[in-house]
């Protein structure tokens, strides 16, 4: 021990120095944060007074971020502030290069200058396996939809993550775990190519409305993953249909009636449900299009698709801990702003490797 050979003057005077030199070290740390951040307050200061928005829309709703006139900026300006710079020279020099913003940085009084290294630890990014469930029985969606899960791969997903592609309710992955490296523009050709008809007749797309079974193919390929960062990402109008209910088919499949449907139906996604609950930090949002499809309004077995998949995202939340999330869009306009949501929601979670 430090104390020991040391009389209690000694030891008094010992206590005090390794006390002093922790206050020390804590006080600097927090006047780098502090440093760090007045960077970064005044760069958004600066840019707000040149990109200048309404806070509102006419109906009073908040308007959107991205806000349309500065989708690029307003998304470059989210990658500055989320990043971990070394010194205020790299703070100044990237916004001096992406928006013509010359910094001046804190006050000289603080005594930090614009080379003082802020000390702070680098985030290293988990990899990344993002497996996306897109229904493309509804067309009405789905080449705004294939337009946002592009965006999402160009910008938003690192060369060292894998994308994988699936048609709802289609047993074969459009695009197995692919890394993006060296395969972004194969993934994009596979992806816009998911807008053409694909079955044998040629009049329809590869697939249907069964989305727990499509959800446990997908949590399947997750588990191959190797120590990566997983997220399924669901789009869909959350219809299944895979014991029938179809009103234009007849009855329900092997002459179920519709309380056995419904509870087989719960039963797939209880099995998915258990599944994404095993798989601890395994990311799942579902983007809910059913206003955009409008498919047979009055079907009893609405609240049973929602709830289900309502239960999915609460399990991925509440006990993977991981990101769940149910999401809405309304409108074909609304899945790119959504699909905003989820990339943002992948840029947060994506922190230091374990």
């Amino acid at each position: 021990s430090a104390l020991e050979g040391k009389n209690p003057d000694e030891k008094i005077a010992h206590i005090h120095e390794v006390h002093n030199k922790d206050t020390m070290r804590m006080l600097n740390e927090f006047k780098m944060e502090q440093a760090n951040g007045a960077w970064k307050n005044e760069l958004c200061q600066q840019y707000y007074k040149t990109h200048r928005r309404d806070a509102e829309n006419a109906d009073g709703s908040p308007t959107e971020w991205p806000y349309p006139k500065f989708v690029d900026e307003d998304k470059k300006l989210r990658e500055i502030l989320r990043e971990t710079f070394d010194h205020g020279a790299a703070i100044k020099s990237r916004v001096l290069s992406d928006f013509k913003i010359d910094l001046k940085g804190p006050p000289p009084e603080w005594g930090v200058d614009v080379n003082t290294p802020f000390g702070f630890e680098k985030v290293v990014k988990k990899k990344k396996l993002v497996v996306f469930i897109i229904d493309r029985t509804y067309p009405a969606f789905l080449p705004v939809c294939l337009d946002a899960v592009e965006t999402v791969i160009r910008e938003h997903i690192d060369d060292e993550d894998r994308i994988a592609f699936f048609s709802l309710g289609h047993d074969e992955a459009l695009i197995p775990p692919t890394p993006k490296a060296g395969n972004e523009d194969h993934l994009i050709r596979k992806v816009q190519g998911a807008k053409e008809c694909d079955t044998p007749d040629g009049k329809r797309h590869k697939g249907g409305s069964q989305v727990y079974s499509s959800i446990i193919r997908a949590l399947d390929v997750l588990l191959t993953r190797p120590a990566d960062d997983g997220w399924l990402i669901l789009l869909s109008d959350l219809v299944d249909l895979t014991f029938g209910g179809n009103p234009n088919n007849g009855q329900y499949k092997d002459g179920m009636n519709f309380e056995q449907a419904q509870e087989k139906l719960m039963d797939e996604a209880k099995e998915a449900d258990v599944k994404l609950r095993d798989m601890k930090g395994t990311n799942f949002i579902a983007i809910d299009a059913s206003e955009i499809a409008k498919w047979e309004p009055q079907h009893k077995m609405w609240d049973t698709w929602k709830n289900n998949v309502r239960m999915l995202a609460d399990t991925a939340s509440r006990e993977s801990a991981a990101i769940g999330r149910y999401l809405t869009a309304a409108t074909p306009a609304e899945i790119a702003a959504v699909f905003e949501q989820v990339a943002a929601a992948m840029v947060d979670v994506g922190g230091v490797a374990d």
